[in-house]
């Protein structure tokens, strides 16, 4: 009999990188023969993203809402919302009876069900603030847990003594995948994500000014959410220095497949992230990445071998990467550079390779299950 796995995602709102990991997750499992159940939030009481609708229809998977709350970091858990819907959730995951559960952040509930029925609880949860473990909280925290970084794997394994390791994000590639071209023609350059501070798409922008004013032939394009402050600080910034006809922020794409074969290269600026899921995009649909040393970033992306690795965030440090890249773009030296890059992919973001490693590691977790409490609530 093949194994039953509840996904539990977020309110749905968005369709941010974390809950796309999760859904990309369980859509492997699916193809894999496995039963599975996506779980999304109606604690909000909001519509659901349609691209939510989209992939689940697209690969038969049932999408149910149940009242729970996630949080990525204890102190925005709701006590009250626990106590008042855990016998709904209990409820659902008892009648489904899954061998295994499987959640985005920290969600209290399903940790609190998964011991008082003893269903082993996954969680996947991605970068944590320094002071996040200044002080002692509840155990609410999952014994398992999956992460797409090991240098934030290690981090969550050493504070709550977790099963921890590393799985990297997923990506389909395109049937023909491109090559980087050689001529001087226009290099279209896209930087993907909503336009937060710690995506740090200003400094992008003006190492892009940089590269421009030293005759870069280029168009960089913002494809991401692009309301609050910071996007208009940077919208103020293109439009103050007249730069609105190299670079355009488009705001949020729901058709990135269209975008990534118009591109040729990835540009990523974060200064706090575990590991940007359009990385594993970008080398998918054969684009040249250059990235800011951010996380488990330089555990993928190695300087002139795969792909360019900033040495900071500051603008100058992207600047001189999207020159030496502009370079050797035009001495025609990409061609190992993009044969490494490919294997790369096949290695570690490949459905093939991720779905190995994600039954194994189900595998794991079901034979080696450590003692779950029980608990009242």
């Amino acid at each position: 009999m093949s194994l039953k796995i509840m996904y539990f995602l977020d309110d749905g709102q968005g369709f941010g990188g974390a809950a796309n990991t999760l859904l990309q997750q369980a859509v492997l499992m699916k193809k894999a023969g496995y039963n599975v159940l996506l779980c999304t939030s109606n604690d909000k009481k909001k519509e659901i993203a349609k691209e939510y609708f989209t992939i689940c229809e697209k690969s038969n998977i049932e999408m149910i809402r149940l009242p729970f709350q996630i949080s990525s970091q204890p102190e925005d858990i709701d006590i009250i919302s626990i106590i008042v819907n855990y016998s709904i959730v209990r409820n659902v995951i008892k009648e489904y009876s899954p061998d295994l559960l499987h959640s985005i952040q920290i969600n209290p509930i399903v940790e609190l069900v998964s011991r008082e029925l003893k269903i082993p609880h996954i969680m996947n949860i991605y970068q944590i603030q320094e002071q996040f473990f200044s002080i002692c909280y509840t155990d609410i925290f999952p014994r398992y847990h999956i992460c797409d970084s090991w240098y934030y794997a290690n981090i969550w394994k050493m504070m709550i003594h977790s099963d921890s390791v590393c799985i990297r994000t997923v990506a389909n590639r395109p049937s023909c995948r491109k090559t980087t071209n050689k001529d001087t023609r226009i290099t279209r350059y896209c930087c993907v994500g909503g336009i937060y501070t710690r995506k740090n798409q200003l400094e992008v922008i003006k190492a892009f000014e940089m590269a421009i004013s030293q005759g870069l032939k280029g168009e960089l394009y913002f494809y991401g959410y692009d309301i609050g402050l910071y996007a208009d600080e940077c919208k103020k910034y293109l439009k103050e220095k007249k730069l609105e006809n190299f670079i355009k922020i488009v705001g949020f794409c729901s058709m990135m497949e269209e975008e990534y074969e118009k591109a040729d290269v990835l540009l990523c600026g974060s200064t706090c992230e575990s590991y940007p899921n359009v990385i594993s995009e970008a080398l998918a649909y054969g684009l040249v990445v250059i990235s800011t040393p951010v996380a488990g970033v330089p555990e993928v992306i190695q300087d002139g071998y795969n792909g360019y690795l900033c040495e900071g965030y500051s603008k100058i440090d992207i600047y001189e990467k999207i020159m030496q890249f502009d370079t050797e773009r035009k001495n025609g030296k990409l061609k190992e550079l993009l044969y490494n890059s490919d294997n790369t992919y096949k290695k570690i973001h490949s459905p093939e390779s991720v779905s190995s490693e994600l039954i194994n590691y189900y595998q794991h977790v079901l034979e080696n299950t450590c003692e779950i409490s029980d608990v009242t609530v």
